[in-house]
C-alpha cells in the first residue's frame, strides 16, 4: 500500500511539470541585478530570454544583457523563462521556493500555437496582450483575470551556490 501512495505521488509530480524541453545554466547571479533580485527577494520576478547573440535579464525596472558564448548550451523552453521566489509558499510548506514559469502564454499556444512572450508585471503578476489573461506569479501560475484557463508551464529549477539551473 505505501508503495502504492508512493508512486501515485510521483506521478502527480510529474504532471505538475511542463513536458516541454527546458535547459539553462548562470552561474555568477550576483552579478545580474534583475537575476539577483528575483531569486531572493519574495515577490520579486525576471523574465529571461535570448535574442540572437544576447540573453536579456528583466523585471518591471531593469534590464541587463549578457553575451551568449560558444560554451552555452541552453534551450530556453517555448518563449524564454520567469523565474522569482513567491511570496505565497507552496501547499504544505512554510518555506518558499524558486520557481521557473515559460514566458509563452500557455493557453494561447495550445489553442493557436502562439509562443508570443507575455509581458512582466508588478505584483507578481505577467499579462497575455493576445488572449488578454492576466496570471498570478506568486500562486502558481493560475489565471487570476480574463477567460479561464490553464496555469502557467512550469520547470524544474534549483537555485544553490549563486548557480541557477532551469532543466526539464
Amino acid at each position: 500500500m505505501l508503495l502504492l501512495s508512493l508512486l501515485s505521488c510521483a506521478g502527480q509530480t510529474e504532471q505538475f511539470y511542463a513536458n516541454l524541453p527546458a535547459r539553462f545554466r548562470v552561474q555568477y547571479v550576483q552579478t545580474i541585478p534583475p537575476l539577483n533580485a528575483a531569486l531572493n527577494s519574495m515577490g520579486e520576478f525576471a523574465t529571461i530570454t535570448q535574442r540572437t547573440n544576447v540573453y536579456i535579464y528583466s523585471n518591471t525596472q531593469t534590464s541587463t544583457q549578457r553575451p551568449v558564448t560558444d560554451a552555452d548550451r541552453n534551450y530556453m523552453g517555448l518563449s524564454g523563462f520567469i523565474v522569482g521566489l513567491p511570496n505565497i509558499p507552496p501547499l504544505g510548506s512554510s518555506v518558499s521556493q524558486v520557481v521557473c514559469y515559460d514566458l509563452a502564454c500557455p493557453n494561447c499556444y495550445e489553442e493557436q500555437v502562439v509562443t508570443r512572450e507575455m509581458q512582466l508585471q508588478a505584483g507578481g503578476k505577467c499579462y497575455c496582450r493576445l488572449c488578454q489573461r492576466t496570471y498570478d506569479l506568486n500562486n502558481q501560475g493560475y489565471v487570476t483575470s480574463g477567460t479561464p484557463g490553464k496555469s502557467l508551464y512550469r520547470y524544474r529549477v534549483t537555485y544553490q551556490n549563486n548557480t541557477l539551473l532551469i532543466n526539464n
